[in-house]
């Protein structure tokens, strides 16, 4: 039995106003266009980014990490194989 990992190619989201929200007031119900920005204050660490390049980097380490696995219980079986026949 072979162990199989479908890498996913991951894409970046691209749109015309990214940082542009709709909300809808639930008293009115009228609906306004807004801009969100980021107000976080102080950066005391900055983290991972979330984009393709991030992700599909991920992908590739995970299918690597598949195909080594694979690789040694292919080897170990031969192994056992090997000592079956002797």
């Amino acid at each position: 039995m072979a162990i199989n990992y479908e890498k996913k190619t991951w894409i970046d989201r691209v749109s015309e106003y990214p940082d542009r929200r709709t909300i809808k007031d639930a008293d009115t119900q009228e609906v306004k266009t807004v801009i969100v920005a980021r107000a976080e204050g102080e950066v005391t660490q900055e983290g991972d980014s979330f984009d393709s390049v991030t992700f599909n980097l991920f992908e590739e380490r995970i299918a690597s990490a598949f195909t080594q696995a694979q690789a040694e219980i292919d080897a170990l079986k031969a192994q056992i194989e090997e000592l079956k026949n002797n």
